[in-house]
């Protein structure tokens, strides 16, 4: 054998111990992953069954899994999740019809996008942030809680279907 070929050989099986050694580095990661919540998990119920923290404000979570489990049960979970997932809808609609409207609007007329531009200092103002005041505006009522929801979804949709309608070729 030559030493040419002597040194395509050990080329060809250093490859293969490169990707053998990355397959069992996958393999590695994959496990830890896999682990990584059930061990989080454990250590959850660890501290709060120790007494560590205040488990009114820690449960452990054998107590949490129980208690969800009897609130499906109950038959309040799926009421609790249609009435949220009308929240959703409804202000995901609402928020984007308003959104794609003033979008197309401020987009094909310069006048009222100069208008409403001073608006926009409002747009990265966080849907969080505004929870105090929706709560003395509108109180717990279903108008707040959906407000919220439109304002997360506004100006994004706003602001999207502005530029959009700015890069149509109109030629």
């Amino acid at each position: 054998m030559t030493p040419d070929a002597a040194l395509q050989a050990d080329k060809g099986g250093g490859r293969a111990r490169a990707r053998s050694q990355a397959d069992r580095l996958q393999r590695l990661n994959i496990l830890i992953g896999a682990l990584s919540v059930p061990l989080f998990v454990l250590l959850w119920e660890f501290v709060a069954r120790s007494g560590i923290v205040n488990i009114v404000l820690f449960p452990q979570p054998s107590v949490v899994a129980v208690a969800i489990f009897e609130w499906m049960r109950s038959g309040q979970f799926y009421l609790d999740l249609t009435a949220s997932l009308y929240r959703v809808t409804t202000g995901f609609t609402v928020g984007a019809v308003l959104g794609i409207l003033l979008g197309i609007t401020t987009g094909q007329f310069p006048l009222v996008s100069s208008l409403l531009s001073p608006f926009h200092i409002l747009r990265p103002i966080p849907p969080i942030a505004f929870v105090p005041i929706v709560i003395l505006w509108f109180g717990l009522s279903e108008t707040g809680k959906l407000f919220l929801v439109v304002w997360g979804v506004f100006f994004t949709v706003w602001l999207s279907t502005h530029i959009g309608v700015q890069k149509v070729d109109r030629g």
